[in-house]
């Protein structure tokens, strides 16, 4: 599953609310999941193309999240409460007091953008990001990012990674380190049109899957 949650966290980290939006990743370093990665949003929902066989599905409202696996016709559906147990977990791991966003000072253009770079640390896990001040409604889209960080697989993206509003602008690329393991994320394009709420359902011939216990104890 960790490859999933590395792409969980790249997705989260890029997305919006309250509108309509289709967002194309171009995702480097999840091995069979690399490639391009088409995240489409209406209002409080977000779905995840993660990779021809893994489409994955957030409510930031009732915190459930869904993946659904293509080639088995299957579904796995994550409670806010696993979610939650999830994240206790991760964050025994974690620096007790995770560092704020620094400005490095340096700054380098992804694509036509012109960002500036952070860096970011807790526990194992240190991340730099390129941020694009002048980035077409960045306010707006910053401004919801958050709401949507709750969900499922997701909640352990809220009290472990920065808010998104914690930056002064639209982060357009992210390079994600934990221990031997590196993923960059970098958007290709972000499209403001309207998106099917069937989007968010499940198919009426998936069956559903076994979850993970992810509230089980840890191996030693």
């Amino acid at each position: 599953m960790k490859p999933l949650l590395f792409a969980v966290a790249l997705v989260l980290s890029l997305t919006a609310t309250r509108a309509d939006f289709v967002i194309e990743q171009k995702v480097d370093g999840l091995g069979q999941q690399s490639g391009s990665i088409v995240v489409k949003i209406k209002e409080t929902k977000a779905r995840a193309e993660l990779s021809p066989q893994i489409s994955y599905i957030i409510d930031g409202v009732s915190g459930d999240s869904i993946t659904l696996m293509h080639a088995q016709k299957g579904f796995m559906k994550v409670s806010a409460e696993q979610g939650k147990a999830l994240m206790e977990r991760m964050q025994k791991s974690a620096a007790a007091t995770p560092s704020k966003p620094v400005a490095t000072g340096k700054k380098e253009n992804v694509d036509q953008w012109a960002a500036e770079i952070f860096t970011w640390s807790n526990g194992s896990l240190s991340v730099k990001y390129w941020v694009a001040k002048d980035f077409p409604n960045a306010a707006a889209i910053q401004s919801a990012m958050d709401k949507a960080r709750a969900g499922g697989l997701g909640a352990m993206n809220k009290s472990m990674l920065p808010a998104n509003s914690e930056f002064p602008g639209m982060v357009v690329k992210t390079e994600m380190k934990m221990k031997e393991k590196t993923v960059t994320s970098t958007i290709v394009s972000v499209k403001e049109e309207v998106v099917d709420t069937k989007q968010f359902e499940i198919p009426a011939d998936y069956k559903e899957l076994p979850t993970p216990a992810f509230d089980a104890p840890a191996a030693k």
